[in-house]
């Protein structure tokens, strides 16, 4: 799997969506995004990717998920 970072692939990647109904803003659509190893599939971007100078955030993956709490507290 390669992702495109150029607009018209972008769009290619979801057929079933027509073009007048997408928004894409405040993208990389002109420039690599400095993926560690996309033919990897590793899609974490790297310390200089310009992603970064446009307010991207990384997501805090070990924060989501199902969790333990009053709520969900036993074991499966």
């Amino acid at each position: 799997m390669h992702l495109c970072y150029h607009f018209s692939m972008c769009v290619n990647l979801c057929p079933a969506v027509e073009p007048e109904y997408m928004v894409i803003q405040d993208n990389l659509t002109d420039q690599d995004p400095c993926f560690v190893d996309p033919d990897g599939e590793n899609f974490q971007l790297k310390p200089n990717s310009p992603a970064y100078e446009l307010g991207f955030k990384t997501i805090p993956v070990e924060k989501t998920g199902l969790s333990k709490d009053a709520y969900r507290n036993r074991a499966f």
